[in-house]
């Protein structure tokens, strides 16, 4: 019987070796798990943080990129202004081809006088009307231009002062070039097509009253060296807006003097391509369109600024919200380009780039 008490006292320890041993691998089990629990909710929360850091940060860097653009828009006044004051753009003296095929000393040419102008880009040459005229009085960088004619290239050489910054049509580039970043060999446009080639430039300073014209639809002229016309930029766009008898609808007044105000703090709609042709289409028997003129910097700066109407497939609304805010607006882009909404955080800026005296009502 000793011999068998022995083996079940045997028999009773292992068994009570191996519940500890099952109770410790259990316990060894569970802590395995809560470990590994443990791991995943900390690179989860890791995750989760560097996900919203990286989200902040792509909200910030896209919110300053954003304001930078709209920043440019709402303080263009200033900046677009300046860039008018560059523009202005040749000395007294200055003789402009006219309509008739006369030419006018620049100073002399007022609104409503009707002038030869050219789209370059279509090649179209026509009468267009001078709706604003310009003086600035203390122009201070001027760039003189040698131009020889190719059709008597043995003939004297003429040559054309305006400011620096005054705009050629270059055949060469085919698109407009400033009076200062003209090139020898460069070729300039006359009205048949024909063209004029720089034969040298000079850049000085000097300070002298200078004059500038606003041009309806082209926004070009002509100016002549010698007696030979030159085809330049007038530096403006003009901007319309139909508006109908409705109170709502008379968002722009304008005054005795051609100064424009801004009625209302909603989303003021803008035709600025020059072009009043799709302004037209929406005039009816009883609209007016009222017209002002801003430098063309200012458009450009507009344009780069601009979003489309709608949220784009694939934004979240609070990227939406974040790249929209108080940016312009593109309206009906299949109906023609720059057509703007701008909202009231660019009131400021848009009155600020608007050429003193240029608001009519047509």
């Amino acid at each position: 019987y000793k011999e068998v008490n022995k083996a079940y006292d045997a028999i009773h320890e292992a068994e009570r070796g191996a519940s500890k041993a099952a109770e410790a691998y259990s316990t060894a089990k569970k802590a395995l798990k809560e470990a590994r629990d443990a791991e995943a909710k900390a690179a989860q929360s890791a995750s989760e943080k560097v996900a919203k850091e990286s989200a902040s940060d792509s909200a910030g860097t896209e919110a300053r990129s954003v304001a930078d653009e709209v920043d440019a828009a709402k303080g263009g006044g200033g900046e677009a202004a300046e860039a008018a004051a560059k523009c202005n753009s040749f000395p007294t003296g200055v003789q402009v081809l006219m309509a008739d095929g006369s030419a006018k000393s620049i100073e002399d040419v007022k609104d409503g006088d009707v002038v030869m102008a050219t789209d370059p880009q279509t090649g179209e040459t026509r009468p267009k009307t001078v709706t604003t005229t310009i003086t600035t009085p203390d122009d201070k960088d001027f760039t003189d231009l040698t131009l020889t004619d190719e059709a008597s290239p043995r003939g004297p050489p003429a040559k054309l002062t305006s400011t620096y910054h005054h705009p050629y049509w270059s055949e060469t580039r085919h698109q407009w070039t400033d009076a200062g970043e003209l090139t020898t060999g460069e070729q300039l446009r006359q009205p048949d097509g024909t063209t004029l080639t720089v034969t040298a430039t000079r850049t000085y300073p000097y300070a002298v009253t200078t004059h500038n014209l606003t041009v309806d639809d082209f926004h070009t002229y002509y100016v002549l060296a010698g007696a030979t016309p030159v085809l330049v930029h007038n530096c403006n766009t003009t901007v319309y807006r139909v508006q109908t008898d409705h109170p709502d609808s008379q968002r722009l007044s304008v005054d005795g003097d051609g100064g424009v105000s801004i009625n209302g703090d909603g989303m003021l709609h803008l035709n600025m391509s020059g072009n009043i042709a799709h302004t037209e289409q929406f005039r009816g028997s009883g609209g007016q369109i009222v017209a002002f003129d801003v430098p063309s910097s200012y458009v450009a700066q507009v344009r780069s600024a601009a979003i489309d109407q709608r949220r784009p497939p694939g934004m979240s609304r609070r990227q939406w919200n974040i790249s929209s805010s108080g940016r312009p607006q593109i309206d009906d882009p299949g109906k023609g380009p720059d057509l703007y909404g701008i909202p009231s955080e660019m009131f400021s800026g848009l009155l600020g780039a608007i050429i003193p005296g240029s608001g009519r009502v047509l």
